[in-house]
């Protein structure tokens, strides 16, 4: 309409839902690029949608659909790719899932469960911990709740004043807390399941 009907720029940007600014900017690069030699693909470019996927997401793909064939639900995959340093959300990791063709995984008995390769970490040794902010996802983080009853009746007190047993390195408190979380959790069997000990909330 521009080029071809000498209609004003300003009548095609508000025919076609542009600013006069926005479209006198296409104008001016559309000119630019026919002072180049090369043109080719100008005109008809594909562009694909959404956001691009960054390096690192594309690093994890391959991890990702080797334990997919591995019979690994989304949940074990996001451990697995926590423990490797691969920050991606479930959401991301069954969108590749999805464009890869797989579909959702059918109830898996307790027998096939124990049969996946759990990843290996380095024991971290205990620490004194500095309080800083900082996000992780967590299933146990409700245990976290108890911790304002504790002080609240002084069972805190109580304990540090008993003769329960302590280590140089595990006094009384974290050792009897250990035990609350255990208790407190949803897990029934600890020995079926491996991935408790990797949940940072517990830790906590």
């Amino acid at each position: 309409m521009y080029f071809i009907e000498k209609k004003s720029a300003k009548e095609v940007a508000r025919n076609f839902g542009y600013t006069y600014r926005g479209f006198t900017t296409l104008v001016s690069d559309f000119r630019a690029k026919l002072k180049e030699k090369d043109t080719h693909g100008y005109y008809f470019v594909e562009r694909g949608k959404g956001k691009k996927r960054s390096e690192k997401t594309d690093q994890a793909s391959g991890i990702i659909i080797d334990l997919r064939k591995k019979y690994y639900s989304v949940e074990d995959i996001k451990v697995t790719l926590d423990s490797k340093g691969y920050k991606l959300c479930e959401k991301t990791i069954y969108n590749i899932l999805a464009s890869e063709g797989f579909s959702r995984l059918p109830r898996r008995m307790k027998a096939v469960k124990q049969q996946l390769e759990t990843p290996r970490i380095d024991a971290e040794k205990s620490i004194h911990l500095d309080v800083v902010a900082e996000e992780f996802k967590s299933s146990s983080a409700g245990i976290l709740c108890l911790l304002p009853f504790l002080k609240r009746y002084e069972i805190d007190v109580v304990i540090e004043q008993s003769s329960f047993p302590r280590t140089k390195s595990i006094g009384k408190m974290s050792s009897i807390l250990s035990f609350v979380a255990l208790k407190a959790s949803n897990i029934r069997r600890y020995s079926a399941d491996n991935l408790w000990c990797m949940d940072r909330g517990m830790g906590l």
